[in-house]
């Protein structure tokens, strides 16, 4: 039985694997006799590897509980937030700008508004969920910052002589970024799933 357990809980977290060794040998208790735990249990290999698609890790629930940068990262994307609706917002408070000036800040302010929300949000998470969702919410708002970037440069018209070229580059910049977007959202649902998943099952942090 001890050998069996070694194997089918290999590289799950220690709360993960006391709580399924607990309910493992009850079901060896409960059953009829057998020579062969493998026989009533499954095979060993087969069970930790459809155990570690549901549950997180050992390695990646430890990174996830001991360390805190995932809090920096927030704070530096909500500094830079701060600082662009500061700058923004006597562009639209101050009368005396053209429409497109107002359309322009008006559009700085909602995005840095929505990411300052987000940093908020993330930040008021439990420490596992923070570091989990801040490290793809800080990509995902460095690349946007820099398509925005180009993008209003182009809004701006101070790349007169090849304008054609940069929106090229602007257009391909946000198929990029959708598709980090995309990947990022693929990769961090299965991670989130199988960290609700842990939290449920070891309790609250």
């Amino acid at each position: 039985m001890k050998a069996w357990l070694e194997v089918a809980l290999a590289d799950l977290p220690s709360d993960v694997k006391w709580r399924f060794e607990s309910e493992y040998r009850d079901h060896v208790a409960d059953a009829a006799p057998v020579d062969d735990v493998a026989a009533l249990l499954g095979d060993p290999e087969q069970v930790n590897q459809e155990l570690l698609k549901l549950y997180l890790n050992d390695l990646t629930w430890s990174e996830l509980n001991n360390r805190s940068i995932g809090a920096v990262k927030l704070m530096v994307i909500g500094l830079g937030c701060l600082i662009g609706i500061a700058l923004a917002w006597p562009q639209w408070s101050i009368t005396g700008h053209t429409p497109t000036e107002l359309l322009e800040a008006r559009l700085l302010i909602s995005l840095y508004g929505l990411l300052l929300a987000g940093c908020l949000w993330i930040g008021f998470l439990p420490n596992s969920k923070r570091e989990l969702l801040a490290h793809s919410f800080f990509w995902v708002a460095v690349y946007g910052w820099n398509i925005g970037s180009s993008a209003l440069t182009l809004f701006r018209a101070q790349v007169t002589p090849t304008p054609t070229l940069w929106l090229v580059l602007v257009v391909l910049g946000i198929v990029c970024w959708l598709a980090l977007v995309r990947s990022e959202f693929r990769s961090l649902r299965k991670k989130y799933v199988a960290l609700n998943r842990t939290l449920r099952l070891i309790g609250p942090e």
